[in-house]
């Protein structure tokens, strides 16, 4: 088993001497693993290196034969501010007594150390967690085809680690609340409303913003009464004074809580085709749903979000579409990456004299290979943006809290492509079974899709509730839907992931959205 532990405090022990000025240490970070695991954590050792904002202690560089590994593992623990844990089946293995394992570290951690620290698991296989760990901050490592991009998703987690660190490195993670269970209570149900929309967090309120006093049932019971009897009195009034109401009358449907901030003439299961590369777009009506999930740390917390009604292309951007755009305006540099990286191998989309050209036979694949800025090129070029994280949550799961497009029963191969089970992505629209709602296609698996916002794990707790499109600053874009080589559980609606924007891969590609015009 590999375990980091990352610290940003001077030390007196070799790899950290050389440090004396306490406000300029970069993390530090300290690898155990098991004597199987020796070339993983040996690759890892040298990615971490190249960072060049950490330093790296590793047994095989760091630790002399001469010196006791139990006292110098106990001093890097004491010193250490994040515990990550490189997870497999030959991690759970007791070691021998000349090699250190999990249990051993664990040990210092919990009962030597002075102060807790957060710890963050790499999956290098399928095994369990094991139930010493922590199971919000789980990033899998496998299988190879993928630990690229989960090495993005380590470095987030360090750098949100070191700014923490750098903030306060005596204050421990913030715990998690417990997921809130519903009580068939009339004031229950009145304060769930208010959690919803953020009106009753008091620790998010602004210092300005006046509290609600909670409703009591006795309260809710008594304007039930009151509004009961009212009907009765209206009835008689109407009768003495021989109200009439038109004929073709038709009484108003009850509204909800908030209106819609935007109305238009299309409804559910209306399609219309872009002109500009003849995109198939689901209309989705303005309103509200309930966003995020309780299952990760940067899901949290659920809360319900308004937004104005949109179009979202019905499938993922294909190749055919991106090649015509790339003939248009060029394969252009933006962040110092094309939008497309044509030279990997995985590229379906090659400039052949002077226009590009989809491989024969992947005309209506998904794009891939191409970087968030190429994405957003794209969408500015069809007329259309990307759609913000809110937008892609609700066009993927609807009203109804949908747990997946479909709805709530488990994936299987039949409703999307992931876990491996082909191989590769699919011709965009092969899982009809698996649609949305509003009619959206292949919003679980076959490629992870690029959206406007950037990401941040704490951006639900005071995002606002009309129309959100993310935080103003951050290093990287969130991600959605999963992917063909990804788990079930990345498929779900709610699941955030990130990425670097300039990064691209075989599993990465996104679809575009646009606002409804005013009638």
């Amino acid at each position: 088993m590999v375990v980091i532990i990352a610290s940003n405090r001077p030390v007196a022990y070799n790899f950290l001497s050389h440090m004396s000025d306490p406000a300029n240490v970069p993390l530090r970070v300290f690898l155990c693993h098991s004597s199987k695991d020796q070339s993983t954590a040996r690759e890892l050792y040298h990615q971490l290196k190249a960072e060049k904002w950490m330093d790296v202690w590793f047994i095989e560089a760091n630790l002399l034969p001469s010196q006791d590994w139990t006292s110098e593992i106990s001093r890097a623990v004491e010193h250490s501010d994040v515990l990550v844990v490189l997870h497999s089946k030959d991690a759970l293995k007791k070691e021998e007594r000349s090699y250190p394992d999990i249990s051993f570290v664990l040990d210092i951690l919990h009962r030597k150390s002075r102060k807790s620290r957060p710890i963050i698991t790499l999956r290098l296989d399928d095994h369990l967690v094991s139930k010493s760990l922590p199971m919000w901050d789980v990033i899998d490592f496998f299988p190879k085809t993928r630990r690229a991009f989960a090495y993005q998703n380590l470095l987030q987690s360090l750098m949100f680690r070191a700014k923490q660190a750098a903030v306060s490195l005596n204050d421990d993670l913030p715990q998690e609340e417990p997921e809130k269970f519903l009580v068939w209570s009339p004031s229950r149900w009145t304060e769930l409303i208010l959690e919803n929309t953020s009106l009753s967090d008091q620790g998010n309120r602004p210092t300005n913003q006046k509290v609600k006093r909670r409703i009591t049932d006795t309260q809710v019971g008594f304007w039930i009464i009151l509004g009961f009897f009212g009907l009765i009195i209206f009835g008689f009034v109407k009768d003495y004074l021989n109200i009439q109401f038109p004929a073709n009358y038709t009484a108003l449907p009850l509204i909800s809580r908030k209106l819609p901030l935007q109305t238009s003439t299309p409804g559910i299961g209306s399609i219309k085709t872009s002109l500009k590369d003849g995109m198939n777009m689901v209309y989705v009506p303005a309103g509200e749903f309930v966003m995020g999930g309780n299952v990760y740390y940067d899901e949290r917390p659920i809360h319900v979000v308004n937004l104005n009604a949109f179009w979202i292309d019905q499938t993922e951007v294909t190749n055919a579409m991106f090649a015509a755009f790339l003939t248009e305006e060029g394969n252009r540099e933006e962040s110092g990456v094309t939008w497309l990286d044509a030279s990997d191998e995985d590229a379906q989309i090659h400039l052949e004299e002077n226009s590009w050209q989809t491989d024969p036979g992947y005309e209506d694949y998904p794009v891939v290979e191409v970087t968030w800025y190429g994405a957003n090129a794209y969408c500015s070029w069809a007329g259309r943006r990307l759609p913000t994280e809110a937008e892609w949550e609700k066009a993927a799961r609807g009203t109804d809290r949908n747990i997946y497009p479909w709805g709530n029963d488990p994936p299987t191969a039949d409703l999307l492509n992931f876990n491996d089970n082909v191989g590769s992505a699919t011709k965009v629209g092969s899982y009809p079974n698996g649609a949305s709602p509003y009619g959206a296609l292949d919003m679980a698996g076959n490629v992870w899709e690029w959206v406007a916002d950037r990401h941040s794990r704490t951006y639900y707790a005071n995002s606002p509730t009309d129309n959100p499109v993310g935080p103003e600053t951050g290093f990287f874009r969130v991600l959605r839907g999963g992917a063909w080589n990804y788990r079930e559980t990345y498929a779900r609606s709610i699941h955030r992931n990130r990425g670097i924007p300039t990064i691209s891969h075989d599993f990465i590609g996104f679809r575009c959205d646009t606002d409804v015009s005013p009638q």
